[in-house]
């Protein structure tokens, strides 16, 4: 996590020493040395990257000292956003702050930071008001063992198409298993991480939390990734993330909710049947149920499922399961 955080302050950095240069030819690393607050020695590493990376750069003696120029004919790229693409970019940043340790996180804040360096400060002012009318509140993982570290190698396998093996925390089992994949996709879902690979041991698609891999080592076998796949296809149907048995669900949701039922669409095959007391039948064609389940308790008595019958007895079991517990 420190590692990116750092990566992260370099990458700014190293773009706010292009920036003096472009608009300040013959500026010294002692007058960067005081805007940037790091050290000489931090700033003439970050000139030997920069000109490794290809930037024409060179300097000579100024008046107060050495300063340096881009090579005489040599303009740094502008960035040219329209206003609605900066504000697209700024909610972007706060949508996507679950990400900030991550690579894409970093690359993000980079990225902003280069478009900031080239506006005007009437332009800030604007997006900073921006910020104050518009907030994101995005899912946060809260949960300690989140590794960005272990999503970065997840990414990179499945970018380099290679097996990976992994030791898999079941909570259904309450056990950990070893299991030999071929990573496809991660999903985002409500603050959570997922990878959806090919599992060698199950020969099907599986869906794992990534923050219940207790271990992963990526192997030197790579993988053929299959030509039939498609990530909407293969989570549409199900209800939320995890797939299982596919069946026809049927939920009854009293007067008092169905207004708010009526205005999302829960799921693609979703069909409503409205009465004449103001309830509503909400029936979906879905694969998984267990998800489902939990949604529907949410709702407490203003929700009924209706079919399948296996369904509403888990359903049954897990309500008086529940009693029991309040009753004590």
């Amino acid at each position: 996590m420190v590692i990116f955080k750092m990566r992260g302050e370099m990458v700014i950095r190293q773009w706010k020493i292009l920036q003096f240069i472009n608009s300040r030819p013959g500026i010294t690393i002692s007058e960067m040395e005081q805007e940037l607050k790091v050290s000489s020695r931090t700033i003439r590493r970050d000139i030997e990257a920069l000109e490794e990376a290809g930037f024409p750069l060179y300097n000579e003696r100024v008046n107060n000292g050495i300063g340096w120029f881009f090579v005489e004919g040599y303009k740094l790229p502008q960035i040219q956003l329209s206003t609605t693409e900066l504000m697209s970019l700024y909610i972007a940043r706060r949508l996507f702050s679950i990400l900030s340790e991550t690579d894409i996180g970093v690359s993000l804040k980079a990225l902003i930071s280069r478009v900031e360096s080239t506006l005007s400060p009437q332009t800030r002012s604007f997006l900073k008001s921006v910020e104050e009318t518009f907030f994101c509140k995005p899912w946060v993982v809260y949960q300690s063992n989140y590794q960005p570290a272990l999503l970065k190698d997840i990414q990179r396998a499945i970018q380099e198409r290679k097996k990976i093996t992994i030791d898999y925390y079941s909570i259904s089992r309450d056990m950990v298993e070893t299991r030999d994949i071929d990573p496809l996709k991660i999903l985002y879902v409500k603050g959570n991480f997922y990878l959806v690979a090919y599992c060698h041991k199950r020969k099907a698609m599986r869906t794992f939390n990534i923050q219940r891999i207790k271990a992963m080592h990526i192997c030197p076998e790579h993988f053929t990734f299959p030509e039939n796949f498609s990530i909407e296809e293969y989570i549409e149907s199900s209800f939320g993330v995890f797939k299982g048995e596919k069946g026809q669900v049927k939920i009854l949701f009293s007067p008092d909710v169905s207004r708010w039922i009526k205005e999302k669409e829960w799921h693609p095959s979703q069909k409503i049947e409205e009465r004449e007391d103001g309830s509503l039948v909400l029936s979906m064609e879905v694969e998984g149920f267990e998800e489902i389940s939990s949604w529907v308790l949410s709702f407490g008595e203003k929700a009924v499922i209706l079919e399948p019958e296996e369904l509403r007895n888990t359903l049954v079991k897990r309500i008086e399961k529940m009693r029991k517990n309040y009753s004590k």
